[in-house]
C-alpha cells in the first residue's frame, strides 16, 4: 500500500475506533494506534506474501477485509474488555477470523500466527507464545452465545472448552427439538472454531460467508446451526432428483438427526460461525471436503443466534425461474419481515451457474437486477412504508427501496458450504468475486486426530464391547485407518498421479457401516449359537430327567405296597361298619312305623273335632260379618229407643245375659253406650261361657221373639245382635261336645311328641353310623384311586425312562459336537469386533487403490492395534476383487 493511502486509512479507522474506545479503560484506549497499525500491517503483509495460486485462488484480500476486522472489534463492550490483554485477544481473534480462516494449509497458518505474535511484541510489548495463543485446548473464541436466553447477548471471550462444548451441545439439543430435520454433530475443536466464525459473520450487517471444504466436511450443517444460533432463517436447497433411468434415479434428502461431537476444531468453527451470524451483513463461506461438518455446524450456528436456517428445495426441472422465486421469498422475509435468516447454499445445489451470479449480486449490493416485476415491487414498497415511517424517514419510493435492500443485507446471512476439490470453486470465485470479498471464509482443515477420536468415541458409545480397553483400541483404530488412508493417498498420487479423497464423510461412513455390519453379523452368529446352546441344554435336561425318573421309580415301589395294605385294611373296616349300620337302620325303621301309626290316629281325632267345629263356625262367621256391617249410628239408633220394640228388648236381654249385665233396658243402654261395644262382641270369649249362662241362653234363643226373621223386621242393628247371640248359642253347644275330644287330642299329641323325640335320637344315631360308613368308603376309594394312580405313574415313568435312555444314547456324540460349536461360535462373536472392522474399513477406504496398495493397506490395518483382535483368516484377501 502506498504511504499516502496507508495514512488515510489510519485516519479513517482512528476516527472510528477512537470514538468507540472513549468509554473503555485508559489502558485499552491507549492501544488504538497499535491496533490500527497492526491490522494494516497484517493486511499489507498478507497481500504481499500470500498471493493467489491455482490451489489458493481465493487468496485475494482488499480493504473490506480490514473493515471487517474493525467491525468485529466494535462488537465488544467495555465490561467484557476491561484491560489490555482482553483487547489484544480481541483484535487477534478478529484478524484471525478475517485473514487466517482463509488459509488452507498448516504452513500458511503458521506464518500468519508468527506474524501476529511479532506484531504483539512490537506494538504492545506482549510476549505471548504462539502455541499458547493459537493452540491451547480451547481455541481463541469470542462470541455472544455463551449465555443463552439473555435478552441482549454480549460479545465476550471464553477459554473454557468444556463450557463452550456444553453450550453448543445445548444449542444442538434445542435445534433437534425445534426442527424435524435433526442433526447429529460432533463438536471437536475445529468444528467449534468454524461454527464460532460463522456465527460472528452472521451477526454482522451484510455478513456473508463462503465455506470451502471437501464434501462431507460439515459446511452445510454448521451453516444451518450458525443461522439457528443467530436466530436467522436458514434456507437451503434440498435436492431430490427422480430420473426414469435407474442409474439417474438419485435422491438427496434432508440430513438426518445431528449427533455432533464438540472437539476443539468443532468448537472453533462453530464459534467463528456464530460470530459471523451475529454481525449485520455477516456472510460466510465454509470450505471443506464433504462430511467435515460444515452444514451441521451452520444449522447449529443459526440456531444459536436464533435465526431461521433455510435451504431451498430443488425438484426435477428446477431452474433459474424457480431459484428466483425462492430467492424472492428469502429477500422478502429478511427485508420486509425483518427476520434474521441464514440461507445455507452448497456447491451440490448449483444446478445452473446463474444461481451464483444472483448470490454474488445479493452479497455485493443486496439486490438482484430485475428480480421483482413491477407489481411485486409495488407490494414490497407498500409493505415497507410503515417500516420507513417508523424509522422517521420520508416515505418516498427510493427510500422504501433502499431501506428494503439495506434490511436484506443486514438480516439475510448467506452461508456457502463449498468443497475445494477440483477447479470448480476456483473458477467460480474468479467469476464471482463477491463470494470472497463479501464472505468471511472459514477453511475446514482435515479433522485432527483428536477430532477423529472424539467422533469415534461418541458414535461407538452404544455398541456392546468386552471392555473399555477394547473400546479405546477400536477408537484408535478408526483414526489409524483414516490417517493411513490419507498417507497412502498421498503416496498413490505421487506414484500414479491419481487423486484419492478421504473425507470426514468417509470416516463417518466407516463407523456407520461397521456398526451396521457388526450388529447384523452378531445377530446371525448369536442365533446359531443360541440354537446350539438350546440343543446342549436339552441334552443336559434329558440326563437330569433320566436320573430323576430312576429316583422316582425307586421311591414309588414302597409307597405302592404300603397303599395296597392300607386299602385292604380299610375294606375290612368298611364291611364291619356296614353290618352295624344295617342293624341300627332296621331298628329305626320299626320305630318310624310305630310313630307313623300314632300320627295317623292323632290326625283322625283332630279331623273329628274339626268337623264338629265346622258346624258352628259358619254361623259365627256370619254373625261377625253382620257385626262388621254395623256402624256407630246403628248402635245409636237402638240406644235412642225410649221404649224399644219387644223384639229389640228380647235381643238386648240375651246380650245382657252374655255380658253378665242386668236384663233390662237400662242395662242394655249401658252396654250400648260402651264405645268398644262392637270390638267386645267380635272378641267375645266364647270358649269360657259359664254353664248357668249357657242354660239361660238356650231358653232365651228358644223364645219366638228371638227368631232372626222376626227381629229383622224391626231393626237392622238388633238383627245383627240377634245373629250373634244365636251364633254364641250354637258355638257353645258344639264346644261342649268338642271339649273332650280336644283333651284326648292333646294327650295323643303329647305321646306322639315323645315318640318322635325317641325316633329323632335313633335317627341321629343312624346318621352318625352312616356318616362313619360313608367316610370309610370314601377313604377306601381314595386309597384305591391313589394306589391305581401310583401304579399308572410307575408305568409311565418306566416308559419315559426307556425313551430318554434311547435319546441320550443316540445323541451323545452330537452333544459333544454341539458343545464344541458353542465354544467356537463364542470365539467367533468376539472376533467379529476386529473382523467386521477390517471389512468395513476395506469397503470404505481401499476401493480407489490398486491391488498392491490394497494389500499393504490391509497389512498395516491388521497390525494397527492388537487389542482390537483383528483375526486374519487362513487365506489371503483377494484385494483385486
Amino acid at each position: 500500500m502506498y504511504p499516502a493511502g496507508e495514512t488515510s486509512l489510519k485516519l479513517i479507522f482512528a476516527s472510528i475506533l477512537g470514538g468507540f474506545l472513549e468509554k473503555f479503560a485508559p489502558s485499552v484506549k491507549a492501544m488504538k494506534d497499535g491496533i490500527i497499525s497492526s491490522v494494516i500491517e497484517i493486511y499489507n503483509r498478507v497481500t504481499l506474501e500470500l498471493l493467489p495460486t491455482p490451489n489458493k485462488f481465493h487468496y485475494t484480500f482488499n480493504l473490506r477485509d480490514v473493515s471487517k476486522v474493525f467491525q468485529g472489534i466494535l462488537m465488544i463492550t467495555p465490561a467484557k474488555c476491561p484491560d489490555a490483554d482482553s483487547m489484544n485477544r480481541l483484535w487477534v481473534h478478529e484478524a484471525s477470523r478475517v485473514f487466517q480462516d482463509r488459509l488452507i494449509n498448516v504452513s500458511d497458518q503458521t506464518w500468519f500466527e508468527e506474524l501476529v505474535c511479532s506484531l504483539l511484541q512490537r506494538f504492545f510489548n506482549c510476549n505471548w507464545a504462539r502455541e499458547t495463543l493459537f493452540h491451547s485446548p480451547c481455541p481463541l473464541t469470542f462470541g455472544d452465545f455463551f449465555k443463552p436466553g439473555v435478552p441482549t447477548p454480549l460479545y465476550e471471550y471464553c477459554n473454557d472448552v468444556s463450557k463452550v462444548t456444553k453450550i453448543m451441545d445445548d444449542f444442538l439439543e434445542n435445534y433437534n427439538v425445534t426442527f424435524a430435520n435433526k442433526m447429529n454433530l460432533v463438536f471437536f475443536r475445529d468444528a467449534i472454531a468454524h461454527l464460532s466464525r460463522l456465527v460472528r459473520i452472521l451477526r454482522q450487517p451484510r455478513g456473508n460467508a463462503m465455506l470451502i471444504g471437501v464434501g462431507g466436511s460439515g459446511k452445510q450443517s454448521l451453516a444451518r446451526l450458525g443461522a439457528f444460533m443467530v436466530e436467522a432463517k436458514c434456507i437451503q436447497i434440498e435436492i431430490t432428483k427422480i430420473m426414469d433411468d435407474f442409474l439417474e434415479n438419485y435422491n438427496v434428502t434432508f440430513a438426518n438427526k445431528m449427533n455432533l461431537v464438540f472437539f476443539r476444531d468443532a468448537i472453533a468453527h462453530l464459534s467463528r460461525l456464530v460470530r459471523i451470524l451475529r454481525q449485520p451483513r455477516g456472510n460466510a463461506m465454509l470450505i471443506g471436503v464433504g462430511g467435515s461438518g460444515k452444514q451441521s455446524l451452520a444449522r447449529l450456528g443459526a440456531f444459536m443466534v436464533e435465526a431461521k436456517c433455510i435451504q431451498i428445495e430443488i425438484t426435477r426441472g428446477y431452474g433459474t425461474n424457480e431459484f428466483h422465486e425462492d430467492l424472492k421469498k428469502l429477500m422478502i422475509s429478511a427485508g420486509v419481515g425483518g427476520q434474521s435468516t441464514v440461507f445455507l447454499f452448497t456447491d451440490s445445489q448449483i444446478v445452473e451457474e446463474s444461481f451464483l451470479e444472483d448470490i454474488n449480486n445479493v452479497l455485493n449490493s443486496g439486490e438482484v437486477p430485475n428480480l421483482f416485476p413491477q407489481d411485486e415491487m409495488d407490494r414490497i414498497i407498500a409493505d415497507m412504508r410503515p417500516i420507513v415511517k417508523a424509522m422517521e424517514i420520508p416515505e418516498t419510493r427510493d427510500n422504501c427501496v433502499s431501506t428494503f435492500i439495506e434490511r436484506v443485507r443486514n438480516y439475510l446471512h448467506i452461508v456457502l458450504a463449498m468443497s475445494p476439490v477440483g477447479s470448480a470453486l476456483r473458477v467460480r470465485c474468479r467469476a464471482f468475486p463477491s463470494l470472497i470479498n463479501c464472505c468471511t471464509i472459514d477453511w475446514y482443515m482435515n479433522w485432527p486426530r483428536e477430532a477423529l477420536q472424539s467422533v469415534a468415541d461418541r458414535l461407538l458409545a452404544s455398541v456392546s464391547l468386552p471392555s473399555e480397553d477394547v473400546r479405546t483400541a477400536l477408537v484408535d483404530m478408526c483414526s489409524i485407518v483414516h490417517t493411513t488412508s490419507n498417507d497412502f493417498g498421498d503416496e498413490f498420487l505421487s506414484q500414479l498421479q491419481r487423486y484419492v479423497y478421504t473425507t470426514p464423510k468417509s470416516y463417518l461412513d466407516l463407523i456407520g457401516l461397521y456398526l451396521k455390519m457388526l450388529q447384523e453379523k452378531r445377530a446371525v452368529l448369536q442365533t446359531i449359537k443360541n440354537r446350539m446352546e438350546v440343543g446342549v441344554k436339552k441334552l443336559e435336561e434329558t440326563n437330569s430327567i433320566v436320573d430323576s425318573l430312576k429316583s422316582e421309580l425307586i421311591e414309588l415301589q414302597p409307597i405302592l405296597a404300603k397303599k395296597a395294605i392300607e386299602a385292604e385294611e380299610l375294606l375290612k373296616r368298611v364291611s364291619v361298619d356296614q353290618k352295624a349300620a344295617a342293624v341300627v337302620r332296621e331298628r329305626v325303621s320299626q320305630d318310624e312305623a310305630t310313630v307313623t301309626k300314632q300320627a295317623d290316629e292323632v290326625a283322625l281325632v283332630q279331623a273329628d273335632a274339626q268337623k264338629d267345629l265346622d258346624v258352628a263356625m259358619p254361623a259365627l262367621n256370619n254373625a261377625i260379618k253382620a257385626l262388621d256391617s254395623l256402624s256407630k249410628n246403628d248402635i245409636t239408633e237402638v240406644k235412642s229407643f225410649a221404649k224399644p220394640p219387644e223384639a229389640v228388648e228380647t235381643v238386648m236381654n240375651a246380650v245382657c245375659l252374655l255380658f253378665n249385665e242386668k236384663q233390662s233396658w237400662d242395662g242394655a243402654k249401658k252396654i250400648l253406650g260402651d264405645v268398644a261395644f262392637l270390638d267386645k262382641l267380635k272378641n267375645f270369649d266364647k270358649d269360657n261361657i259359664p254353664a248357668a249362662t249357657l242354660k239361660k241362653l238356650s231358653k232365651a234363643v228358644a223364645e219366638p221373639g228371638m227368631a232372626v226373621e222376626v227381629v229383622s223386621k224391626v231393626s237392622k242393628a238388633a238383627t245383627s245382635l240377634c245373629m250373634w247371640v244365636h251364633a254364641m248359642d250354637v258355638y257353645s253347644k258344639v264346644a261342649k261336645e268338642v271339649g273332650p275330644k280336644k283333651e284326648n287330642l292333646e294327650r295323643m299329641n303329647q305321646k306322639l311328641a315323645e315318640a318322635n323325640a325317641i325316633l329323632s335320637q335313633k335317627q341321629e344315631e343312624l346318621r352318625v353310623v352312616n356318616e362313619n360308613v360313608a367316610m370309610l368308603e370314601k377313604q377306601c376309594k381314595d386309597t384305591l384311586d391313589e394306589k391305581d394312580k401310583l401304579a399308572n405313574d410307575a408305568a409311565v415313568t418306566e416308559k419315559r425312562l426307556v425313551r430318554a435312555e434311547k435319546l441320550i444314547s443316540g445323541l451323545s456324540v452330537e452333544g459333544a459336537r454341539w458343545k464344541e460349536s458353542v465354544a467356537s461360535l463364542a470365539e467367533s462373536i468376539l472376533a467379529l469386533i476386529g473382523d467386521t472392522f477390517l471389512a468395513a474399513a476395506c469397503i470404505s477406504y481401499y476401493g480407489p487403490f490398486t491391488g498392491g496398495f490394497r494389500q499393504r493397506i490391509v497389512d498395516q490395518w491388521s497390525s494397527g492395534n492388537p487389542r482390537v483382535a483383528i483375526k486374519r483368516p487362513p487365506y489371503r484377501f483377494n484385494v483385486d476383487g
